[in-house]
């Protein structure tokens, strides 16, 4: 996938994804956005007007902006340069 203008593509790093939890009447609780605030992410693509971002960069940035979307099976997210926080 192809990055344009000043996107960013995005994974949450395997360090930010959590277990789905049960509960002991058995409901599955998983991560909400607001729980991902904080976690890092991997930037997979980024489009040609993102100055100091790059692919293989973490990230650390304001989920909310973010639109999910799946590639190749995978849950990812494109997000504008503007709302990374945070480079590792």
């Amino acid at each position: 996938m192809r990055m344009l203008t000043n996107n960013v593509l995005i994974a949450l790093n395997e360090e930010g994804k959590e277990a789905e939890r049960v509960t002991a009447g058995g409901i599955i609780l998983t991560g909400t956005p607001d729980e991902k605030s904080s976690k890092p992410a991997n930037v997979i693509a980024v489009g040609p007007d993102v100055i100091g971002i790059g692919q293989g960069d973490v990230v650390y940035l304001d989920w909310a902006t973010a639109i999910p979307v799946t590639v190749a099976g995978n849950s990812a997210a494109i997000i504008e340069d503007k709302h990374i926080k945070a480079v590792m």
